[in-house]
């Protein structure tokens, strides 16, 4: 009995991490910036293309960019664009 539990448990540990599915972000655009430069906003941010997509690290860069001079209002939207591919819209 403990040897069929054991060959069931790792082969359901060899299953879950093989068949594992990551959301992963497409692509980063920004929106609605007048003064400051679309190039310094992506060297800002950390979440970029072909990352997993994974709302803390947005949050924390909506925060970053938030304490920016130039920049007084900050969010994000993602959007479903494939199979576990997003576009994230700043």
């Amino acid at each position: 009995m403990k040897k069929q539990f054991l060959i069931f448990g790792i082969l359901f540990a060899f299953s879950t991490s093989i068949f594992g599915q990551e959301n992963v972000i497409l692509d980063v655009k920004i929106k609605g910036n007048k003064k400051t430069k679309t190039a310094i906003i992506h060297k800002i941010i950390e979440a970029g293309k072909n990352q997993a997509l994974d709302s803390l690290v947005l949050d924390k860069d909506m925060i970053r960019l938030k304490r920016l001079p130039a920049i007084f209002h900050a969010y994000y939207q993602v959007f479903l664009s494939d199979e576990n591919k997003y576009n994230v819209f700043i």
